[in-house]
């Protein structure tokens, strides 16, 4: 049985993959950040459009609900790849 690259290679690749895991806690947490700022933006939105009168308040409610369900939905995904 032939060796694989990385061993033909050498060098030590456990560095690599705990920089690499490092890495995909570092975006996780980022991404937690975003969301609670999408969640934000989605409340202030809300308040805005009972503060001031404006004819365009449900398309303004709409996009940040479509801006907060996309990002929920790739934080999703990202903590469903990092458990596989």
């Amino acid at each position: 049985m032939e060796p694989t690259i990385l061993k033909q290679i050498g060098g030590n690749w456990d560095v690599v993959s705990k920089i690499d895991l490092w890495g995909q806690i570092f975006l996780l947490i980022v991404l937690i950040f975003y969301s609670i700022f999408a969640f934000l933006v989605y409340k202030q939105v809300g308040i805005l459009n009972e503060t001031i009168y404006t004819p365009k308040a449900a398309i303004l409610k709409q996009v940040a609900l479509v801006h907060l369900i996309a990002t929920l939905a790739i934080l999703a995904i990202l903590v469903a790849i990092l458990i596989v």
